[in-house]
C-alpha cells in the first residue's frame, strides 16, 4: 500500500513539473534534494520523499555492480545505505519493475535507491551507472 501511495505521488510530482511525461518517476528530483556526493553527507530523505517518508523504508547509496543476472537480481557491494540500518557491505537486491538495468554491467560503479517491502525485504527502486563525467546520476 505505501509503495503505491509512493508511486502515486512521485507520479502526480512529475506530471505537474513537467510537460511531458517522459520524466523517470524513479528519478530523484534534482531540485529539491541535497547536494550529495560519495562519503561525506547523507540525502535529506524526507525532502526527497515527502513528509510520509518512514526512516528505514527507503535507502540510498553507492557502490559497485559485482553481478547482474537475468532474473532481476542485482550483487551489490557498497557503502552504508542511508536511510536505513544497513551497513556497508555486499548484499543481494531483488530489482523492482521499472528499474532500467539495460546499461549496466559487472564492475560498474553504482548510485542506488532501495525500497522495504511489506515482507520487510529491500529491493532495488532506481541504479544508474556512475562515470567520471556523472558522479551523481540519481
Amino acid at each position: 500500500m505505501r509503495f503505491r501511495l509512493l508511486t502515486i505521488s512521485l507520479l502526480l510530482l512529475a506530471f505537474t513539473q513537467s510537460s511531458s511525461f517522459a520524466h523517470d518517476i524513479h528519478a530523484v528530483d534534482r531540485d529539491r534534494a541535497e547536494q550529495v556526493t560519495e562519503g561525506n553527507s547523507k540525502p535529506n530523505m524526507t525532502e526527497l520523499f515527502g513528509p510520509d517518508y518512514k526512516k528505514g523504508d527507503i535507502g540510498h547509496s553507492f557502490g559497485t555492480l559485482k553481478n547482474l543476472s537475468t532474473e532481476g537480481r542485482v550483487v551489490i557491494e557498497h557503502s552504508k545505505i542511508h536511510g536505513t540500518e544497513i551497513e556497508a557491505s555486499t548484499t543481494e537486491f531483488e530489482v523492482l519493475p521499472g528499474a532500467d538495468l539495460s546499461e549496466l554491467t559487472e564492475s560498474n560503479r553504482v548510485e542506488f535507491l532501495i525500497k522495504k517491502g511489506d515482507d520487510d525485504g529491500y529491493r532495488v527502486l532506481s541504479i544508474c551507472k556512475v562515470t567520471a563525467e556523472n558522479s551523481k546520476c540519481l
